[in-house]
């Protein structure tokens, strides 16, 4: 498969590892203040609460990618339907290996998009670098899934 969403996504990930690079190795403060990026680091929270952030941030992109996506081929999702729904009234199987990924991906939008990164007893999500590998591996399968399912239906 190869589609806009699956090069979009490819473009943010890309932008995400470029970010994540960016950041400077915290072993680095023992010899101080790291001036990086126009930040000023004096302790490895620093580092680490940005490294935080840059997950939100880019979560939310390849969410938002994922989301046009299957707006654009026609799957009406609500507060009662999931996309996971949408897979099982469509007899799309999802691998064992995304199951999970799939009741957590809804779960961290919502905690980003309606509770500042808060889960449910408040404390702070952490999306670090393999949650969000796998998040973009789990929406390149999930788009390849919807569209296989949407040639099928529509006979090509």
């Amino acid at each position: 498969m190869r589609t806009d969403i699956e090069r979009d996504l490819e473009h943010s990930r890309a932008a995400y590892l470029f970010a994540l690079r960016s950041l400077p190795d915290p072993g680095g403060l023992q010899n101080g203040t790291i001036e990086a990026n126009g930040f000023t680091f004096t302790n490895p929270s620093q580092i680490q609460s940005m490294l935080i952030e840059l997950g939100w941030a880019f979560y939310c992109r390849y969410e938002a990618c994922l989301e046009a996506f299957i707006r654009e081929q026609g799957v009406k999702l609500a507060k009662k339907t999931t996309l996971e729904d949408w897979m099982n009234e469509n007899g799309v199987d999802v691998p064992e290996g995304y199951k999970d990924g799939f009741k957590e991906y809804r779960k961290v939008r919502n905690w980003l998009h309606h509770r500042d990164g808060q889960n449910e007893d408040g404390t702070e999500i952490h999306l670090y670098p393999d949650h969000m590998e796998q998040f973009y591996h789990l929406f390149v399968w999930i788009a390849s899934a919807v569209a296989a399912r949407n040639d099928e239906q529509s006979g090509h």
